[in-house]
């Protein structure tokens, strides 16, 4: 749609999506107040990132471990236990076996996992209260690999990143958005198409200032070569 009119417009190209990818920062660790759902402390959230594993620190008043972290993954749910197995199919999930310990009380073990559109998170129930849970990892960028049909039948591939437009002759192509439900796995990409006007305007005036300053050199030149005093000339020679 034209923003400008407001109309639906026909476009000189398509855009047909082959796979969308995403990078994301290490997953976080948290506490959270079950009822609530919000992560303590309040007001000064505190939590674990899995930078590296294994890997231990504190959050809040609790000591947490974690020795095995698997960014795809899924769960095999048993009659008594929750195992997580290395899984790379859509809809795989970030897990973590942690420990858990608070100074007087007995460790607790488990195993945490982000969501995804097909797999629900999973947390460690600390109290009644209080339960150990993994924050959905937040993206450090993504892209989508496209095939642009244009109008004189030209096929060609191409990847769109997040902040780094495609152009495609004078127009301009935005990663825009994607599916946040289904986050790295998502099967749409939004794009933003952005025609620029004055593109020959600017290469017509590129053109001319290389001209003009050829002519400043020239005409410079030129006349360095008149001003030559004649009797210096005979001197010269």
């Amino acid at each position: 749609m034209d923003e400008t009119t407001g109309k639906l417009t026909e476009l000189p190209l398509a855009i047909e999506l082959l796979q969308f990818e995403m990078q994301e920062y290490p997953p976080k660790l948290m506490i959270i107040n079950n009822t609530s759902g919000k992560p303590i402390p309040l007001g000064r959230a505190e939590s674990l990132s899995l930078d590296s594993v294994p890997i231990e620190g504190n959050i809040a008043d609790w000591q947490v471990k974690v020795t095995e972290y698997m960014p795809y993954s899924a769960a095999i749910v048993s009659k008594d236990s929750v195992l997580f197995r290395e899984f790379r199919t859509r809809g795989a999930v970030h897990s973590a076996k942690v420990s858990v310990t608070q100074k007087g009380k007995p460790t607790l073990y488990g195993w945490v996992s982000a969501g995804s559109h097909i797999f629900p998170y999973r947390s460690l129930k600390l109290t009644d209260s209080l339960s150990l849970v993994m924050a959905d990892p937040e993206p450090k960028q993504y892209s989508s690999r496209v095939v642009l049909f244009t109008s004189n039948s030209d096929i060609d591939t191409a990847l769109i990143k997040v902040n780094k437009p495609l152009r495609y002759k004078s127009w301009y192509i935005y990663q825009l958005n994607y599916n946040r439900d289904e986050g790295r796995w998502s099967t749409m990409s939004e794009f933003e198409l952005v025609h620029d006007n004055w593109l020959w305007g600017v290469y017509l005036g590129f053109f001319m200032l290389f001209v003009g300053a050829i002519m400043l050199f020239v005409g410079y030149r030129e006349s360095s070569h008149e001003n030559i005093n004649p009797q210096k000339e005979k001197e010269i020679l």
